[in-house]
C-alpha cells in the first residue's frame, strides 16, 4: 500500500510508530494525525539526523527519565 492510499484508508486516526534499535542506538517516530504527517523524528547517537515538524512531549520523556 502506497503512502498516500494508507493516509486516506486511515484518514480519522491517529498513528504512532516508534522504532528503536539499541544495537546502533538508532530511533524513529512518525506521527500522523487525520492523515497528515505531523511529526518525524530519526537518528542515532542521542542526535536527530532527520526531523519534521514541532517537537513532542514524549520525545523528551526519556531524557528526563534519565537525570533523575
Amino acid at each position: 500500500m502506497g503512502k498516500k492510499k494508507f493516509y486516506k484508508r486511515f484518514s480519522n486516526q491517529i498513528i504512532l510508530a516508534l522504532a528503536e534499535n539499541e544495537t546502533v542506538d538508532a530511533f524513529g517516530l512518525s506521527l500522523i494525525e487525520n492523515g497528515n504527517r505531523v511529526r518525524v523524528n530519526s537518528g542515532c547517537d542521542g542526535e536527530s539526523r532527520y526531523e519534521f515538524g514541532e517537537s513532542l512531549e514524549i520525545e523528551f520523556a526519556n531524557s528526563q527519565i534519565k537525570s533523575n
